[in-house]
């Protein structure tokens, strides 16, 4: 799981590093009122895709986890949920089950999406000042 939370932080912080890239390399012949428009509603839902994977894939990953150790989610008691469980697992089940407890991934989007769209807007208007400048990435100086 370490593995898949490392990837996906990867992917978030490559994603933000990228937008203004994205913005200076594909802003080219509209009015410059909707290239803003058009680069930052898609920046917002790119980012929003991406928050949303990051945010629930723990979610995905501890489910498949319990599935895959035969635990019965829809169990009325602690017993009837670890029983197809095997013995020396039914810790690990019972502590997985307990970590889905708590602040749901809709929060999680939402929190993170208070600090991504105030980026978003910066690194949009970077990525239009890089394109002002001449500075183009992807282009020989």
């Amino acid at each position: 799981m370490d593995t898949f939370d490392a990837l996906a932080e990867w992917l978030l912080l490559a994603s933000a590093a990228a937008v203004p890239w994205l913005v200076a390399r594909f802003i080219r012949t509209s009015p410059r009122w909707k290239r803003v428009l058009a680069v930052h509603l898609v920046s917002l839902a790119l980012g929003l895709a991406i928050l949303s994977a990051y945010a629930y894939w723990p979610h995905i990953f501890v489910d498949l986890r319990l599935g895959l150790l035969g635990y019965d989610q829809g169990g009325m008691s602690q017993s009837e949920r670890s029983a197809g469980v095997e013995p020396e697992h039914r810790e690990i089940a019972a502590h997985l089950f307990n970590s889905t407890m708590g602040v749901g991934w809709p929060l999680r989007v939402a929190v993170l999406l208070a600090v991504y769209v105030p980026y978003s807007l910066a690194a949009g208007f970077l990525g239009m000042l890089l394109f002002k400048s001449g500075r183009r990435p992807g282009y020989a100086a």
